[in-house]
């Protein structure tokens, strides 16, 4: 989950200045996918209330303060799908 929710505050914070303005949410933030060795995190703001067992988290950074949904799939990482590519021949 953390992994996730850092990559995408720095995401949203290093390209949108999402949290630059103290106090408010400035640019409309996105939400990101990323492929690491051996798995995936998806990460997107939602209205959806925090929920530890929905996936969903608080984060409040510089006055801005949102729900995001955060979740980790194992095996389905950039060396995974390139190993289980190598296994079968198409």
């Amino acid at each position: 989950m953390e992994e996730g929710v850092w990559s995408w505050v720095n995401l949203n914070d290093v390209y949108y200045n999402t949290f630059s303005n103290r106090g408010s949410c400035g640019n409309s933030p996105i939400g990101n996918l990323e492929a690491g060795g051996s798995s995936m995190q998806i990460v997107f703001p939602t209205t959806a209330p925090a929920s530890d067992a929905a996936n969903i988290y608080n984060a409040s950074i510089n006055g801005c303060s949102m729900n995001i949904y955060s979740k980790k799939f194992l095996g389905l990482g950039a060396d995974d799908a390139r190993k289980f590519m190598r296994t079968y021949n198409y």
